[in-house]
């Protein structure tokens, strides 16, 4: 399944993403090469994300371009893109101890 983001001529998917232990935030980078920061926090307070305060947000996988935790709960690539802020990626690295997850 490959998502469509309305404004986006191409299809729009995570090709890796990392998130860090410490906080409700995963570096991502897209299948047209744009990449940062994405603040989750924002999902927190949904029931089907209650394992991120049981600190399982760093479990997540890729599923056709598309982030997921637990049993398949996902977020959205666009929701993702919407709220990207640019980072490079050492500068990423070199403050958050990370778990990765690449394409699977």
């Amino acid at each position: 399944m490959k998502a469509v983001c309305a404004g986006y001529t191409d299809l729009l998917e995570v090709s890796s993403i990392e998130a860090s232990v410490q906080n409700l935030w995963v570096y991502v980078k897209f299948s047209d090469g744009t990449q940062g920061l994405v603040d989750m926090s924002e999902l927190a307070w949904m029931p089907v994300f209650s394992s991120w305060k049981d600190g399982e947000f760093d479990k997540v996988w890729l599923d056709d371009g598309i982030p997921c935790w637990g049993e398949g709960n996902h977020v959205g690539p666009e929701w993702m893109r919407e709220r990207l802020q640019p980072m490079k990626y050492d500068d990423w690295k070199g403050v958050h101890r990370l778990a990765t997850a690449s394409a699977v």
